[in-house]
């Protein structure tokens, strides 16, 4: 299995159902203009071009968020998306989003990790989706001198 995101894919689904909202516009008014399917009589044309919108819609703010995410890690880290490893397990950053989890900022040591349960959130009862805990390596190295997260040791 390929984990790795592929945009060639997303460009087409995003091309066919272009394409299918100009064949059901012209089908359905005559015109290329899909706003004018919904004055027309008849649902189907309707209900093509609403889900059609709808899918375009999601195509296009997943391709927002990779970019903003892409730009965030550029940002914070200095490296590309794609050089970036995640220090649990090993893998590149963005290429294993599928499998391992969306990547997360660890806000004590600046680190960018999975949030897969092999790598951010192990040894947690469950995933975090905000960073509320520090990571296993900071988490290893506080509870050493303090308590864990930063609790006075009594011991």
């Amino acid at each position: 299995m390929n984990p790795r995101t592929n945009l060639k894919g997303s460009l087409g689904c995003l091309t066919v159902m272009v394409v299918l909202l100009l064949v059901t516009a012209y089908v359905a008014t005559g015109r290329l203009n899909p706003i004018a399917v919904f004055s027309a009589k008849g649902i189907f044309g309707k209900v093509v071009v609403s889900v059609s919108l709808v899918v375009i819609g999601a195509v296009l703010l997943q391709a927002f968020a990779q970019f903003f995410l892409r730009f965030q890690i550029r940002l914070t880290s200095g490296k590309s998306a794609d050089d970036l490893i995640c220090l649990g397990c090993g893998q590149p950053l963005m290429p294993f989003i599928s499998s391992h989890g969306l990547p997360i900022y660890c806000p004590q040591c600046r680190t960018w990790w999975h949030n897969g349960l092999a790598c951010y959130s192990k040894g947690l009862e469950h995933q975090l989706s905000v960073p509320t805990v520090p990571c296993p390596t900071c988490r290893k190295k506080y509870s050493q001198s303090m308590g864990f997260f930063g609790e006075p040791d009594d011991s």
